[in-house]
């Protein structure tokens, strides 16, 4: 019988401000994409979008809505994206 496959779910923030997108760098890649990460034991999407944005740039966004969820099989894993169309607080 085959494995199952392991199961991860992440949140990503779109942050729009006066046309410009937030985004980071990676920095083994160099490749830039929007903020997002896994969502920690405990926490809603929205709160784990949010605590994101704030450790991979300092800034404080609120959630303003769901965008989209995205799910798809990479490397063996379920993988489900929660997209969030978040509005800058402060940074």
């Amino acid at each position: 019988m085959a494995d199952p496959r392991k199961i991860w779910h992440g949140a990503a923030a779109l942050v729009m401000q006066e046309h410009k997108l937030l985004m980071v760098k990676a920095k083994e890649s160099g490749k830039w994409s929007i903020p997002s990460g896994g969502i920690e034991k405990g926490e809603s999407p929205e709160q784990a979008c949010v605590r994101e944005v704030w450790e991979e740039t300092g800034c404080t966004v609120k959630v303003h809505g769901s965008i989209h969820t995205k799910k798809i099989v990479i490397k063996g894993y379920d993988v489900t994206t929660s997209y969030f169309h978040c509005k800058l607080v402060e940074g």
